[in-house]
């Protein structure tokens, strides 16, 4: 397929935000194309084959409360999910040695987890602050958006067990480091999300549930539907712009 078409939208990349958004257009009459550099939908969702139709997700792969317009797609889409496997003991490696335990928190000494309590207090309360709609507005935004999560850290929690504790929910909730967040984006995610309790919790949290057949189907569904309107192996090397249109360049076509 080479040459120039006209399309009224231009969709770049085939994960969630790129397939809804393609979705909701078709839906209201637009005409869409979707490039997608990869060979694949899906974005940060992949599923990869174990065998005898087995899946293990390398990519996100929960969805939980206060996620509701996921889980209305998934319902819209005709997909399942199940409970995450939630039995036994829990393990961490903390300090250089692996604990075993139950419940959310590691056992750790008392001074540290008295820091941790009182930086999830000061955090969650900040967090409420912070508009969903808008966060930039929020009355502080400009002085958190300044400083990363972990400046704040340094300055706000007084031991090292309790840093790295806090360092460790950063990690598995963002899969980044502290240093690589704006505080303001930090305190976003957490009011959106219902506060680190629910963030790191599986029960009633945010690793509540799982999809049948892993989370990449949604994409993948939305793709089905979507027919030629998806087109993978299509990178997008330019965007330009005039007064009066918008012409992106592929690598088959304008």
């Amino acid at each position: 397929m080479t040459g120039t078409d006209v399309y009224d939208v231009v969709v770049v990349g085939a994960g969630l935000a790129g397939l809804v958004a393609a979705r909701e257009l078709t839906a209201k009459g637009h005409r869409v194309l979707v490039l997608e550099a990869r060979d694949r939908v899906g974005g940060r969702t992949l599923n990869e084959s174990i065998g005898d139709g087995n899946v293990v997700e390398v990519g996100g792969q929960w969805v939980g409360p206060t996620q509701d317009r996921v889980l209305a797609l998934i319902d819209e889409l005709g997909l399942s999910r199940h409970a995450t496997y939630n039995e036994g003991l829990a393990q961490v490696e903390f300090g250089g040695r692996t604990k075993r335990y139950r419940g959310t928190i590691p056992p750790l000494r008392p001074v540290v987890l008295a820091d941790v309590a009182q930086a999830q207090v000061r955090l969650d309360r900040m967090a409420r602050t912070v508009p969903l709609d808008a966060p930039w507005t929020a009355r502080r935004a400009s002085v958190w958006d300044a400083q990363t999560f972990d400046s704040w850290l340094r300055r706000n929690v007084r031991t090292k067990g309790a840093r790295e504790v806090c360092a460790l929910v950063c990690q598995a909730v963002f899969a980044a480091e502290p240093a690589d967040i704006s505080l303001l984006h930090f305190l976003f995610y957490l009011h959106s999300g219902g506060g680190i309790d629910r963030l790191i919790s599986t029960v009633d949290g945010a690793q509540q549930w799982r999809i049948v057949g892993g989370s990449q189907r949604i994409a993948q569904r939305m793709a089905e539907d979507l027919g030629d309107v998806v087109e993978l192996s299509a990178p997008v090397r330019r965007i330009e712009t005039t007064d009066y249109d918008v012409t992106v360049v592929a690598d088959r076509r304008t």
